[in-house]
């Protein structure tokens, strides 16, 4: 069962992973889809780590040292892409790969930090919404989901959040992503890897829903 896979195997090793990282002199935080899933929401399962600073000019240091850390800690890691602002690595103990992407973010960052058992420094929630409108051009189900989940738990209004979403991304506006909301395949949905099932049908409303707060500009509506 995935419970049991998750709550077993792959999350103690990523706290193991986090661990190790959180005690080095480096500024990442855990953000997206596991920050979201282990922290705030407990909505759905995560495979990942996403680790970012904010326009960091020693990033590759900081990546370097995170590197070394889970090496001395027993931890095989084998390098993946690089890039000037991202770095892919996979962490490996046993039979148990974890990806782990760093990502040097834009200077721009909304809210504090919060602090949870497994790692120190976990991204805002509102900053993580603002980072999924800007990822959702992937068109991932997991994506969808994570805001649909966000926008079911937190007061917001939208167009204050689109304003930030742009302050990383200019692509971002309202009408283009109202589009993709509305467009998106609802059936898709069942493929993310939830806590609990998952309810087709108030998924459907809620997409609805939402398209209609972007698009008009109104504050999130969904907040139960």
């Amino acid at each position: 069962m995935p419970k049991v896979f998750y709550s077993a195997k792959l999350y103690p090793f990523m706290d193991k992973v986090l661990a190790l990282i959180g005690r080095t002199d480096t500024a990442f935080y855990l953000t997206g889809g596991t920050a979201l899933g282990r922290h705030y929401l407990h909505h759905r399962y995560s495979d990942d780590l996403d680790l970012f600073v904010n326009a960091a000019v020693d990033f590759r240091e900081q990546v370097k040292k995170a590197m070394e850390a889970l090496r001395r800690g027993g931890i095989a890691v084998e390098p993946g892409t690089a890039a000037e602002t991202f770095v892919r690595i996979l962490a490996h103990e046993e039979e148990m790969p974890l990806k782990i992407d760093f990502i040097n973010d834009v200077t721009f960052h909304y809210g504090d930090f919060q602090e949870a058992p497994f790692y120190p420094r976990i991204d805002h929630w509102r900053n993580i919404l603002s980072n999924k409108l800007c990822t959702l051009s992937r068109r991932e189900p997991k994506d969808i989901a994570d805001i649909l989940s966000i926008a079911r738990c937190f007061s917001f209004a939208w167009p204050n959040i689109f304003s930030e979403a742009r302050q990383k991304d200019l692509w971002v506006e309202p009408l283009e992503i109202s589009r993709m909301i509305q467009e998106f395949p609802v059936e898709l949905l069942e493929a993310v890897k939830w806590v609990q099932p998952c309810d087709p049908g108030a998924f459907a409303s809620d997409l609805k829903a939402m398209h209609r707060d972007i698009f008009h500009g109104l504050d999130n509506s969904l907040k139960r």
